[in-house]
């Protein structure tokens, strides 16, 4: 009888005993490898952790490179097995690395290619998105070649639906076009189609309609009509359950209508007709009935059950269909003399605008992705301080090919040399000037020398970003140097406009519908591998660089003959402690109606020093608001008071409790710290929150207050006070 236990016992010893040998250095080292496998087999099946035995097997690889006559593919097959069992296993992705490295120079740059290639698909599968994007990079560089112009299409595509899943959209559709160039060249140079080609420009479609710029997506599906005709029956066959391109764009084109708000209904006088042209039936009958000209919406009898008197239910329905939660950004038509688009990057809105310029458009667009691709894995380093970065893009008669002006950490204009083709090494110089501008003002980086080490050396971040820089050449590659890019190119004499018939929007958007997809989300657990950015928004009234430069150093109250009750907050340098109240002025009104300026007295920090209190400002956030799977990154400031007494802050809350109403100020402390408060730069408001710091737990906003040397007063009722959860995490020892 076979006794399996002793045979492998056996085994093992021959290996290990092998794997001794000196004299066959060979032989040995082919010992270790077989070694280090059945290891890992055996700790798989018994589930322990594998780590020790992936750095040996990376290290054996390394070794390998002095010996031909190890059998490298045989062993690198072996390591493949692992792969989907090892997703997110780092030193896994080590030793593929190694062993991807050794084959561009043992095999070839297309098997090195692959073998990226292939990991990255094991993690878009598993939903580590971010990290997919790295391999993908990485496997672009290996397959941009002549040569490997299929496989590098493959990767493209990938790439595409890797950025898309984080939802960064303009990264996703430049690497698409990258990919539509590939088979719209081997179309023009061999006179064949490919249905590469098509499959491109589909998924083009669908990304277009998330993003949602209303000409651009009717040229891209002018482009698809053509090609699908071509390959009409081919896709036929392919797709019989599917719903084809075209029904699918038309749908959602007419979902992103019927979800507009009235104010912007005059927007679609002219689309029935221009819809109708292009065979996008259901997006001329929406528009038509939001117009209110559903009299001339045509219903055959002999294909549906629809009637007249049933459209506003139907168009209800239509209105409110999963699609509405996947719309990225407002339905946007580009028919204004000054147009813009915008990016969601780290919880920042980024906008840019610019005049009706082609060239400035596809300019945008590639300056979006840039930012998108160049942050795409920055979650755990990089964390936004500004809600919003305006760029303003415009021609002007420079000498040099650009010129920045900073009016603002968060706006810039950027001054272009109308002669100059921003492509290649054009478009990579603008970059590498405006980069520095709009992270350092609007993102706070915990350690740049770590953050710019890891981007490079690990992420490899430039593999990615070097797909980027011919978007410009790619895009009117395949949709020639005059695109229908805005909205009045596609208004011919064939164009009627109509009249807007309706006082109020007929549809009832469904906002529980809005939520759905986030609800499906939280049901993964959320890390910072796969989150997408459209899941983080930035919030905070903090401008940064002012308050730095303010230099906030206290909190009071004051009342005058004119004014019974004002709170006061003095800076040092008084100058800039005024502009924050300026800003906010501008920003929110001398009357603080939302009470969007959120200030907070946090009680019993200390109880050792009983009468200590911070004071936190920060920007008002409903919780209610919030939907599932949504992460507010908060920016705020707060100071710590420290009087000797109760006195001033009981007085204080004794006014606010009777007036009900204040006025903040901002005001100047002098060296004898005499505070003198600026009554014209005040802002009368009407909410003051008051927090016993032991009622903070984890999951408040007012968390960022309690630091590690906090000792706050907890009552002796109390034994299990959320805060001290939060001193545990960061590191308290009270």
């Amino acid at each position: 009888m076979l006794d399996n236990q002793k045979e492998e016992q056996d085994f093992i010893a021959f290996i290990t005993k092998c794997s001794r040998n000196n004299k066959k250095p060979s032989t040995a080292l082919l010992a270790k490898f077989y070694l280090s496998l059945f290891q890992i087999a055996k700790k798989i099946e018994n589930s322990i952790a594998v780590s020790d035995e992936l750095i040996k097997l990376k290290h054996h690889f390394e070794l390998s490179i002095n010996y031909l006559d190890i059998p490298f593919e045989q062993l690198r097959g072996m390591i493949d097995i692992y792969g989907e069992i090892l997703p997110d296993n780092q030193h896994y992705d080590e030793l593929i690395d190694t062993i991807a490295e050794i084959e561009a120079t043992r095999i070839s740059e297309l098997t090195s290619g692959q073998t990226y290639l292939n990991r990255g698909i094991t993690k878009l599968k598993n939903n580590l998105n971010q990290e997919s994007l790295i391999y993908f990079g990485r496997a672009s560089r290996k397959l941009a070649k002549e040569e490997t112009q299929t496989e590098f299409y493959y990767c493209l595509m990938l790439l595409s639906d890797a950025y898309s899943k984080i939802g960064l959209y303009w990264a996703s559709y430049s690497s698409l076009v990258a990919a539509a160039n590939i088979f719209a060249n081997y179309w023009y140079t061999t006179g064949n189609l490919s249905i590469n080609f098509l499959k491109s420009v589909e998924q083009i479609l669908k990304n277009e309609t998330i993003i949602g710029r209303v000409p651009v997506l009717l040229c891209w599906f002018e482009l698809y009509s053509v090609l699908q005709r071509y390959f009409q029956q081919e896709t036929d066959d392919n797709n019989p359950e599917n719903i084809l391109a075209d029904h699918m764009t038309d749908a959602c084109i007419s979902i992103r209508l019927l979800n507009m708000n009235f104010e912007d209904f005059d927007n679609l006088k002219h689309l029935p007709d221009i819809f109708k042209l292009n065979d996008l039936w259901l997006s001329e009958d929406a528009s038509l009935y939001l117009l209110g000209n559903e009299h001339l919406i045509e219903l055959d009898e002999t294909k549906t059950s629809l009637k007249k008197e049933n459209l506003p239910d139907y168009y209800n329905k239509f209105a409110n269909q999963p699609f509405v939660a996947q719309i990225a950004y407002e339905t946007n038509f580009l028919n204004t003399p000054e147009v813009s688009i915008e990016s969601l990057i780290l919880g920042i809105k980024l906008n840019i605008k610019f005049l009706q310029n082609k060239e400035l458009l596809i300019l945008a667009e590639n300056i979006l992705a840039y930012f998108e691709s160049f942050l795409a894995t920055s979650f755990e380093d990089v964390f936004p301080i500004s809600e919003n970065i305006n760029l303003v893009l415009d021609f002007e008669q420079i000498d040099d090919n650009f010129k920045l002006e900073t009016k603002s950490r968060n706006h810039i204009i950027v001054n272009l040399k109308k002669a100059t083709a921003f492509n290649g090494k054009n478009f990579h110089e603008l970059m590498d000037a405006l980069l520095p501008h709009v992270i350092s003002g609007n993102y706070m980086i915990k350690d740049y020398k770590e953050f710019f080490d890891r981007l490079f050396k690990k992420d490899e971040v430039h593999e990615r970003l070097s797909v980027l820089l011919q978007h410009n050449n790619f895009l009117t590659n395949v949709l020639t140097n005059n695109p229908k890019f805005f909205f009045q190119d596609w208004i011919t004499g064939q164009v009627s406009e109509y009249k807007i018939l309706r006082t109020q929007s007929p549809i009832t958007i469904d906002q529980v519908l809005e939520n759905k997809a986030d609800k499906k989300e939280k049901k993964e657990k959320l890390n910072l591998k796969n989150i997408s950015h459209k899941q983080i928004k930035a919030q905070t009234i903090i401008n940064a660089e002012l308050w730095d430069n303010a230099k906030w150093k206290g909190f009071g109250f004051f009342s005058s003959p004119q004014i019974p009750f004002g709170m006061l907050l003095s800076f040092e340098n008084f100058d800039f402690g005024k502009k924050i109240f300026e800003e906010w002025i501008h920003k929110y009104g001398k009357i603080d109606k939302e009470e969007t300026i959120s200030i907070t007295v946090i009680k019993g920090i200390n109880k050792n020093k009983p009468y200590w209190y911070k004071v936190l400002i920060s920007k008002n956030i409903d919780k209610s608001t919030l939907t599932n799977g949504q992460f507010i990154t908060l920016s705020s400031r707060f100071h710590r008071m420290e009087p000797n007494t109760s006195t001033n802050l009981n007085n204080l809350l004794r006014a606010y409790h009777l007036f009900k109403k204040f006025i903040l100020v901002p005001a100047h402390v002098d060296k004898d710290f005499k505070m003198t408060p600026i009554i014209e730069a005040g802002i009368i408001k009407t909410e003051l929150k008051v927090r016993e710091a032991w009622e903070i737990g984890i999951h408040d906003f007012e968390r960022v207050v309690i630091t590690a040397d906090d000792n706050p007063i907890i009552p002796e009722n109390i034994k299990d006070a959320p805060i001290l959860e939060i001193l545990k995490e960061n590191g308290s020892k009270k």
